[in-house]
C-alpha cells in the first residue's frame, strides 16, 4: 500500500517489486490524490497496467480531530509526528518532478 505518490515511474517499480518476489505474483495499491493523478498517465507510457477505483465519497470521515486529540495527549507522539512531517516535507522538496 503506497498512501503517498511516488516520485518517478523507477520508484514505484521499486517499491512494487517488493511485492513479488521469485517468480510470484504480487499486488499493489496506491492512493493518490487528485493533483497526482499525472502519474497514473506516466506509468501508462511504461506499460504497467493500472486499474482506477474511486473512492465512495460517502464513507469518507474526517480524521483531524482525532489525531489532533491523540497528539494533545501524548506529547512523545506528537514530537514524533512532528519529526515524521520535517522528513516528508524534505523528500518532496527534494523530488525530481
Amino acid at each position: 500500500v503506497q498512501v503517498d505518490c511516488p516520485e518517478d515511474v523507477d520508484t514505484y517499480i521499486h517499491r512494487v517489486g517488493r511485492t513479488a518476489r521469485n517468480e510470484s505474483a504480487g499486488k499493489s495499491l496506491m492512493l493518490l490524490a487528485k493533483e497526482e493523478v499525472k502519474m497514473v498517465e506516466l506509468l501508462q507510457e511504461r506499460k504497467i497496467p493500472v486499474k482506477k477505483t474511486l473512492m465512495n465519497s460517502s464513507k469518507l470521515a474526517p480524521v483531524e480531530s482525532k489525531i489532533s486529540q491523540q497528539l494533545t495527549q501524548d506529547p512523545a507522539l506528537k514530537h514524533l509526528a512532528q519529526k515524521a512531517l520535517v522528513s516528508y516535507l524534505r523528500s518532496i522538496h527534494l523530488q525530481r518532478n
